[in-house]
Formats: C-alpha cells, sequence, structure tokens
C-alpha cells in the first residue's frame, strides 16, 4: 500500500494491538502492589512485552525506527519545510 493512507494505517495499527485503559489500569496497581524493589521494569501490555524483548537484540536505532513505523510517526526532518 503506497500514499497517504499507509501512515493512517500504521497509527491504527498500534491502536489496535494496544490493550484497554482498563487492562493497563489493572497492570499498574498490580505492579505497584507487588514489587518491592526500587525499580522494576515490565511490560503492561503485549507490545510492551515484546519491544522490550526485541530492545535487547536490536540496535538502538533500529528500535526507533521500528517504534515510529509502528506509531505512524512522520520520518526525521518531513515535517521541515525546504529553505
Amino acid at each position: 500500500m503506497v500514499g497517504p493512507g499507509r501512515d493512517a494505517l500504521r497509527g491504527r495499527l498500534a491502536v489496535g494491538i494496544a490493550n484497554p485503559p482498563e487492562q493497563f489500569a489493572r497492570a499498574l496497581s498490580r505492579a505497584l502492589e507487588n514489587d518491592h524493589r526500587p525499580i522494576v521494569h515490565r511490560g503492561a501490555g503485549l507490545d510492551a512485552k515484546t519491544f522490550r524483548i526485541v530492545g535487547r537484540v536490536t540496535p538502538s536505532i533500529a528500535m526507533h525506527y521500528l517504534i515510529r513505523i509502528e506509531l505512524g510517526q512522520p520520518r526525521f526532518g518531513a515535517l521541515r519545510s525546504e529553505r
């Protein structure tokens, strides 16, 4: 798929994969009640857990690119006007 619809599809894809806010709130309350260590990194949904796992084996520039694509954000410099 090429054209302006592609970026809109990307953003909707990320929203479709994400958990509902109620499920995030339950995961957050469980984490606050059960974790006694000072800093605990934990994914609240399947998408967050996947990005944590992939982030350990993928270079940071590739991770930034993957997150940008999934969220439907424009590429770096795309919003600047030509001078």
